[in-house]
């Protein structure tokens, strides 16, 4: 028998993917995620606040009860290693709920941009900026491939549409091993 449980889903988005979920989904004016814009909330979305008295959100997290996490990165690593939270020299405003999310899901899967606007790779053979967590990342998506850090390398797994290996390659500032 299927046996169906709850998704529990933390929204924190940069601006242009609310914008996105605001076309799929309602605005939820008096929820906010982590930069203090507003959620959206849709029939198959199940969300749980910080500010919920008791701790919640902690104990689900922290108690291994988060089954994926999907977060955003300045840089992830080879080794799976996370920096999302600090740009060194740059306005921090603290890691918030990223590192419990980071360690406590049982799967973190990275949507980012392959590359930042000066064109550096956010995927590095160490990360240079402040860490989230360390060995977490099972799964990096970004706008050219879906790359997994496995054994202290990248895995390219597949290209997105009209882009070669070799421009994931070269895009990428550290080893890509092609294929699993």
């Amino acid at each position: 028998p299927v046996v169906e449980r709850p998704v529990v889903l933390e929204l924190k988005s940069t601006k242009a993917m609310r914008n996105t979920l605001d076309r799929i989904g309602q605005r939820v004016g008096e929820v906010v995620h982590g930069v203090q814009a507003p959620c959206v909330s849709g029939s198959r979305v199940r969300r749980f606040l910080h500010s919920v008295e008791g701790g919640v959100p902690q104990i689900q997290i922290r108690g291994g009860h988060v089954d994926m996490a999907i977060l955003g990165a300045m840089q992830v690593s080879q080794n799976g290693d996370l920096a999302n939270w600090a740009i060194p020299g740059g306005r921090t405003m603290g890691v918030g709920g990223a590192m419990d999310l980071a360690t406590g899901a049982k799967r973190v899967i990275v949507l980012t941009t392959h590359t930042t606007k000066k064109g550096a790779s956010k995927l590095v053979d160490a990360c240079t900026f402040p860490l989230t967590s360390v060995g977490v990342v099972d799964l990096v998506i970004t706008n050219l491939a879906v790359i997994k850090p496995h054994n202290g390398r990248f895995h390219l797994i597949e290209c997105a549409p009209g882009v070669t290996a070799d421009q994931v390659v070269e895009s990428t500032g550290a080893e890509v091993v092609l294929g699993d």
